[in-house]
């Protein structure tokens, strides 16, 4: 499955010069060339938010597509302003748009930054008929994080070994339960400065096997392969592969899970 976000923008111009720059799928015509590759060969497209980014305002890193939150302001840890169902179900609506003018068939959903409301939560479960994600849960439905209260709700990520049918929210969700491997890169970019091994990856499907027909699946960015970051991704992802085959993991499509 391929986690494809409809609509770039960014809207301050951070990696344009300071010129702001929104590209609509119609126009993006590598990633299109991308996808027809993969939709040739058995892949599938999950919707990645709608613009996988809230606004001009920084939420949290730079406003731009790929980078930041879309359904929470995380700058503040709590919903954003417009914050209903009906709200995320037009950015959800129009981000499908995207996709069937297009021609692509979408399968499922995957959060942003894997958080969003419970407003939000709930529009996904309306309008999706699988999630392939963590998520994340709060003691209220108008969470009031970090207010310092006695009282103050609180809220908690959760990821499964299992397909969970129907969350809290309503939403099937296949798991993501293993991580991706990340390289720090801080000497070019600053928001990417953590690294995370595909040994890692590996370990974590180990330790998955204690559970009785569970499911381990990672999610891996395929920025990581372009040739200027003189990185071993490659290598590694194929590494990783062959571990966790050898756990005795059957590899299977997302969409067939049950």
């Amino acid at each position: 499955t391929m986690a494809t976000i409809p609509l770039y923008t960014d809207p301050n111009g951070y990696y344009n010069g300071g010129v702001p720059e929104t590209i609509h799928l119609a126009q993006a015509t590598g990633l299109k060339r991308a996808l027809n590759y993969a939709l040739a060969r058995g892949g599938s497209i999950v919707m990645h938010g709608y613009t996988h980014q809230y606004d001009s305002t920084p939420n949290l890193l730079n406003a731009v597509s790929g980078s930041d939150y879309e359904f929470w302001y995380a700058v503040q840890n709590r919903p954003v302003d417009e914050d209903s169902i009906p709200w995320a179900e037009g950015r959800m609506a129009d981000g499908l748009l995207e996709f069937t003018l297009n021609g692509y068939k979408i399968v499922g959903w995957a959060a942003p930054q894997y958080q969003m409301s419970p407003a939000a939560s709930s529009a996904t479960a309306l309008t999706f008929p699988t999630t392939f994600q963590r998520a994340v849960y709060y003691t209220s439905t108008k969470p009031q994080l970090g207010t310092g209260a006695a009282n103050q709700d609180f809220s908690a990520g959760q990821f499964f070994p299992y397909i969970i049918n129907a969350d809290y929210y309503g939403q099937r969700i296949v798991p993501e339960n293993l991580g991706s491997v990340q390289y720090n890169i801080c000497n070019i970019d600053p928001f990417s400065c953590i690294t995370y091994t595909w040994q890692q990856i590996v370990t974590n499907a180990q330790y998955g096997l204690a559970v009785r027909d569970g499911f381990a699946s990672f999610f891996f960015h395929p920025y990581w392969l372009e040739p200027d970051l003189g990185l071993p991704a490659l290598q590694d992802f194929q590494s990783m592969i062959t571990g966790i085959t050898n756990l005795g993991y059957k590899w299977v499509d997302g969409t067939t899970a049950k």
